[in-house]
């Protein structure tokens, strides 16, 4: 026996699939444009004029803007010289206090380190809640987290919001190949993977902390984000 889907059904069914599920008037444009304008209208983002409100809030938020080296020299080098200075002044010596003087002397620098984060959030929310592009946001939240990093994890609290921005939200309906090689070459994935850290034999960094390769992100590159488990790569094709 055929089942018949009524329209407010089928409207539903679309908003809940394509979007982040009915916003205000949602209902009432897929209604009178019909879902499968509204399909088409999604899969060209570009075409969906974004309202000067949401426009203007993102464009307030400066450090979506930054490429990750001016977000490590704004937010991460003088934490670093901070540090380095705090550390000549305690000298050599573990002990606690010393430690505690170190962790002080950067305190207002983490604190103001935290706004790129909240900027990449902030945007991320405006976005999905306000935005009419919602199909964009779905397959920028799913590619953000298929090819997931960590904000938790060093450097890359000041790079997530970048990474979005410029490696995978410009990507969402390209080329599976482009977002791969966008989020390969991002310094964010470099560094939550850890392949800025092989070094050739013979190389200034093989005599220091790291020497030869690691091979953490190539395994993950074929295990999760292309091939899949048992999907056929071998030893070799790690260290290739």
């Amino acid at each position: 026996m055929a089942f018949e889907v009524s329209k407010q059904d089928r409207i539903l069914h679309v908003l809940n699939r394509l979007a982040f599920g009915p916003r205000p008037g949602d209902f009432e444009h897929v209604s009178a444009v019909g879902p499968e304008h509204y399909v088409q209208e999604q899969l060209h983002p570009q075409s969906i004029a974004v309202p000067g409100d949401l426009s203007e809030a993102v464009n307030q938020l400066p450090t979506l803007r930054m490429a990750p080296i001016a977000l490590f020299i704004e937010y991460q080098r003088p934490i670093n010289l901070a540090r380095r200075d705090a550390k000549a002044e305690v000298g050599a010596n573990p002990a606690a206090g010393n430690q505690a003087a170190i962790k002080d002397a950067t305190k207002d620098l983490r604190i103001k380190q935290r706004v790129v984060m909240r900027e990449a959030v902030e945007a991320r929310m405006m976005r999905a809640i306000e935005g009419p592009r919602q199909l964009q946001e779905v397959m920028t939240a799913f590619w953000f987290n298929h090819f997931n990093i960590f904000a938790g994890k060093g450097l890359d609290l000041i790079w997530t919001g970048a990474f979005e921005e410029t490696a995978i939200r410009p990507h969402t309906f390209g080329k599976f190949r482009t977002l791969l090689g966008a989020t390969a070459h991002h310094p964010a994935m470099m560094f939550y993977l850890d392949n800025w850290q092989n070094t050739a034999p013979g190389s200034p960094g093989s005599k220091g902390k790291f020497e030869g390769i690691n091979e953490n992100y190539a395994r993950e590159l074929m295990e999760l984000h292309t091939l899949g488990v048992n999907g056929g790569y071998s030893q070799a094709d790690v260290i290739a």
